[in-house]
């Protein structure tokens, strides 16, 4: 195989290595929406459960509550959807980044083929000058494209990181506590409280005890929403500065390879 075919070979690997990150990009990217979303849905359904056992538990027709029910529901999905949008701002700018990166990383090797193209040729002509300029910046870019595929390396892993620190903080902040009275009783105990509750105040019990709980539980979870979405933008930030800093970092070493005496 000679020079030419090797190149060629090259621009081969380069165009199947491209297939490959594009397949796997898109399923990080299905897996983080499809996840999110059975998530989202999982906890919606994990709490109309819960009221429903609770307007069952009261005896109480659900359309009495329909409109208190309703607000409950809304807030929950809104609150769920905050956390998601704010790591799909996350998962977008590593995206973004992993793809800045392998953009760079290509042209890094483009640059190499011809550097080392332009080292053959001087050996053959036996062109000191012109030789050693091409092994400097041979290296120079060989460097470049290792810098640049320890930065693609750090984003996969950010951004599987991205998607389970999405499903933690879902998991963690919305769970339901279920109502004691109807957790903690089993029996004759429980069929006696479940008869008289059911029978005697039960809308006010129904209120204090299911509607007032969750009243006060979304507004701790509204606190923790706004909290975990304020540290993820600070990590969004914290990240983009760190590559900006990085790609600064990159074009300096590469100068400084290239330019050495």
């Amino acid at each position: 195989m000679d020079k030419n075919e090797t190149y060629e070979e090259i621009g081969v690997k380069l165009q199947e290595l491209s297939d490959l990150e594009y397949n796997k990009i898109l399923l990080l990217s299905t897996l983080f929406t499809r996840k999110t979303e059975d998530l989202k849905n999982k906890k919606l359904s994990e709490l109309n459960e819960y009221l429903y056992s609770q307007l069952s538990y009261y005896n109480i027709n659900e359309k009495k509550y329909d409109n208190e029910l309703t607000t409950i529901k809304a807030k929950y999905s809104e609150l769920i959807s905050e956390i998601i949008a704010e790591y799909n701002g996350y998962f977008i700018s590593l995206l973004n980044e992993n793809s800045f990166a392998k953009l760079n990383q290509k042209i890094a090797i483009a640059n190499l083929v011809t550097s080392q193209r332009g080292l053959d040729k001087s050996l053959e002509e036996k062109n000191t000058f012109v030789e050693e300029k091409s092994n400097r910046k041979v290296f120079a870019t060989a460097q470049k494209k290792l810098n640049y595929d320890v930065i693609i390396d750090e984003t996969y892993d950010r951004l599987e990181d991205c998607i389970e620190d999405c499903e933690d903080d879902i998991s963690s902040i919305f769970t339901i506590a279920n109502n004691k009275i109807v957790e903690d009783k089993s029996g004759f105990l429980r069929n006696l409280i479940k008869f008289f509750s059911s029978k005697f105040g039960k809308d006010k019990n129904f209120k204090k005890y299911v509607l007032d709980d969750i009243s006060s539980s979304l507004k701790r979870k509204n606190k923790e929403t706004k909290e975990k979405c304020s540290n993820v933008r600070i990590e969004v930030l914290t990240f983009v500065s760190k590559m900006e800093i990085v790609r600064k970092d990159l074009n300096i070493a590469f100068n400084q390879a290239l330019n050495q005496a």
